[in-house]
């Protein structure tokens, strides 16, 4: 079975409602009341869980928040996001309202900013991008006009590379399961050999340009209402190359041929930017180690931190996995490691291929 076409012809149906506990709300409240002008609480949604923090959608009598909540000793991303959005004025980012730390049995980080009330791109779909792309342009090429941020591609890969540690990152619960279920050596030894292909890779003379970088424009960072665009989570922004973001993009949006030409040269015209193939293809190349390198590592989440009770993350990482199983040929590791990623992560899911 071709596995870029894991998903052709099957459906799969999974709860995916959010439940908030007592402890949650009271905790999401005391944050919004130790504020220096304190604001009550009356509704809390927990959005999403990612590696560094939770978000929450927190409502008061006349307004929307979005809060990111991690309970790590030095959340980096968390201080990224806060500094960088409170260095732009941008209508097509969330505007930043306060940050801090509170102590409630232990430290607890927080960032609180406005809370956009439009629609997911991968909930819309992708033909909706698509359709839509001037639009999106519109609004990337607003984003651009900010100074880049201060922190480069290389400390924004750096973190990336921290999640692998898988010591650092997993309780001892974890992995006793990993090294149970899965070939624990096999894990680090494809962590391994991304960083190698990533070193090999990089130039500098690419990469460390002073252009504003989202560093993870994919559909799942990208909203919409009323036909404008904003970006969201800019944890990983950085200073770097414009095509950077761009080739992010056309694998997140999972184009080919004459399709992603087409696309590409719209981006361009539109966003006043000139195309350079070889920066291109040394950009995407990037991109794709760090979106396998990233879908492992939220594999390893998923099944072995939250047990696999989010099915519905389980199935976009093997979704993303499959629009990019012919771009993974291109990377010199991929052979070496495929059938292992194919018998983890894959067969689980959809059976023996």
């Amino acid at each position: 079975m071709d596995q870029s076409q894991l998903f052709s012809k099957r459906a799969y149906l999974f709860d995916g409602s959010d439940k908030n506990t007592d402890s949650e709300l009271e905790l999401v409240k005391k944050i919004f009341f130790s504020l220096e002008s304190p604001i009550k609480i009356e509704n809390i949604k927990l959005k999403e869980s990612t590696h560094s923090y939770d978000i929450y959608k927190a409502v008061s009598e006349s307004k929307a928040y979005t809060l990111k909540l991690s309970f790590a000793d030095d959340c980096k991303v968390i201080h990224r996001e806060n500094d960088i959005l409170n260095s732009i004025e941008c209508p097509v980012a969330p505007t930043a309202i306060t940050s801090g730390q509170i102590k409630i049995g232990e430290n607890i980080q927080y960032s609180i900013m406005s809370h956009e009330q439009s629609d997911k791109v991968i909930e819309l779909g992708r033909g909706f991008l698509v359709e839509n792309f001037k639009s999106f342009c519109q609004s990337y090429k607003i984003l651009r006009e900010n100074d880049p941020p201060q922190n480069s591609i290389s400390e924004v890969i750096g973190d990336l590379f921290d999640l692998s540690n898988l010591e650092n990152n997993f309780l001892e619960t974890s992995i006793e399961a990993i090294e149970s279920y899965t070939d624990k050596q096999k894990i680090k030894s494809l962590f391994s050999d991304i960083k190698t292909e990533i070193a090999s890779s990089f130039d500098f003379g690419v990469l460390d340009r002073h252009d504003f970088c989202h560093g993870n424009l994919c559909i799942d960072n990208i909203i919409c209402r009323n036909n404008t665009f904003k970006m969201i989570n800019f944890d990983y922004a950085h200073r770097g190359n414009v095509m950077f973001d761009l080739s992010r993009l056309i694998l997140s949006i999972g184009c080919s041929g004459n399709q992603k030409t087409q696309l590409i040269r719209k981006f361009c015209s539109e966003t006043e930017v000139e195309f350079n193939e070889s920066e291109y293809n040394s950009c995407e190349k990037i991109n794709l180690l760090l979106v396998l390198h990233n879908l492992a590592i939220n594999y390893l989440y998923e099944v072995y931190m939250f047990d696999s009770a989010r099915e519905i993350n389980i199935c976009n990482i093997i979704n993303e996995f499959a629009q990019n199983y012919k771009n993974f040929h291109k990377l010199r590791l991929f052979e070496k490691h495929r059938d292992f990623i194919s018998r983890t992560v894959i067969e689980p899911i959809v059976g023996k291929l």
